[in-house]
């Protein structure tokens, strides 16, 4: 029998005939790993079949390394243990030990004719990995693992799922949309996989049309959201934003007719109410600028005043009507006109402000929360969302360099810590 001075390092078998291909492997392996920890003679049950396979020494050079947490790695490397295809899996912490062993194991020569089979399992020990990295959020990781194995198995449903799930999270949509359909046209009858394709597509159009939107593309965002309402007519949100669309376009009376629509469908919206109004006069307050720049002040003023009645919020009507009232010389009347125009604008900012300000400590409260878990990214993406509201505190900028330094991002950390000097000089 021969003794060896380790780390501390537990081994187990896992044999190919009792190994999963699928999901449920990366639960078993990490479960059986764990379990690994300890003194091997504690639990019998952990134990398998031979006691060669429970202090089997691991090869100084392992054939995949998994990193399941920051405090033990896990190593697994395919072997032949009295003729059977195995992987031997072990986990290992800072302490040391000895181990003993009384049977040799093999590794498997590159042409034996299990190899076929131990390349499975070593696939399957790197999607163990693979899962780890979605655990802790490192898509991009992931992405590199599942993206190889879809390559050797690309008759695995699960495989392309999981990549569809990474793809989405790392904001490709459209291949995302690509991957599940490949899932599904894999196995055609899961019902969960075509439920999430149609909204990931559902979705990816969606997308499309808000960036034409933002483009003011309005004809190309016309197409997407009036598709979109033919199918879900029920929604709210989508017939505001075919109704703003239809504004832009200029088609005032379709527009109204998609505000009344959301009204009906969500009423009591002070927004919505306002632009219904305000389309339904505007032939008014386009005749009144009519008989304003033909200067018939007393025509042009009965018909502001009658539309300032209906929407008696509107600082540009008061300013208008207090510009008619000084030109027809009643001083008195255009002063208060002045004022109450004066005062709608200081609302609105100050309601502007309460709204930020409430953002803004939302935004922080989220990023504090992270940080104490360590939760670095989303924290960067909280801080990102709150110097979009307050750009000009440097402490917000100070405090996402300090964020992207901990994710390792050092010239993000730089162009952060920057405009924080800038902002304030003597910080």
């Amino acid at each position: 029998m021969s003794k060896r001075n380790r780390h501390k390092r537990h081994s187990v078998v896992l044999r190919a005939a009792t190994l999963p291909l699928s999901v449920g492997f990366a639960a078993t392996l990490g479960l059986m790993a764990f379990n690994g920890h300890g003194d091997p003679s504690a639990h019998k049950a952990d134990r398998l079949t031979t006691a060669a396979a429970v202090t089997a020494p691991i090869w100084n050079t392992p054939f995949q390394v998994a990193s399941l947490s920051d405090d033990w790695m896990l190593h697994i490397v395919p072997a032949e243990v009295n003729g059977k295809a195995v992987l031997l899996a072990q986990s290992t912490t800072s302490t040391t030990t000895t181990i003993s062993t009384n049977e040799s194991v093999t590794p498997v020569p590159a042409k034996n004719d299990m190899t076929t089979q131990l390349e499975k399992l070593a696939m399957e020990a790197q999607l163990t990995k693979g899962y780890a990295d979605l655990a802790r959020q490192d898509y991009k990781a992931a992405k590199e693992i599942f993206g190889e194995a879809v390559k050797k198995y690309p008759d695995r449903a699960d495989l392309w799922r999981q990549l569809g799930y990474i793809e989405a999270n790392l904001g490709d949509k459209d291949q995302a949309v690509s991957d599940f359909s490949k899932a599904l046209e894999i196995e055609p009858k899961d019902e969960q996989t075509q439920k999430v394709l149609d909204q990931m597509k559902k979705q990816a159009k969606l997308d499309k049309g808000y960036a034409a939107l933002c483009q003011k593309d309005y004809k190309s965002a016309q197409d997407v959201f009036k598709e979109a309402v033919d199918k879900d007519p029920n929604n709210p949100d989508l017939w505001r934003q075919l109704a703003y669309i239809e504004l832009g376009l200029g088609n005032n009376d379709e527009a109204l007719k998609d505000f009344q629509k959301v009204n009906e469908l969500e009423p009591g919206d002070p927004q919505i109410e306002a632009q219904i109004d305000q389309i339904k006069n505007a032939p008014v307050l386009e005749e009144g600028y009519k008989k304003l720049a033909s200067k018939d002040y007393a025509a042009a003023l009965k018909l502001f005043q009658g539309v300032v009645e209906k929407e008696p919020k509107r600082s540009d009507l008061w300013k208008q009507i207090a510009f008619i009232q000084s030109n027809m010389g009643n001083a008195v009347a255009a002063a208060t006109a002045f004022d109450k125009s004066s005062a709608l604008d200081t609302q609105k900012l100050n309601e502007q402000k309460a709204k930020h300000k409430a953002e803004l400590d939302a935004k922080l409260e989220q990023a504090y929360t992270a940080l104490c878990s360590k939760d670095y990214k989303t924290a960067r993406t909280a801080y990102m969302e709150a110097v979009k509201i307050d750009p000009e505190r440097a402490d917000l900028w100070q405090q996402l360099g300090g964020v992207e330094t901990n994710l390792g991002n050092i010239k993000a950390a730089s162009d952060a810590f920057d405009r924080a000097r800038a902002l304030k000089p003597a910080n």
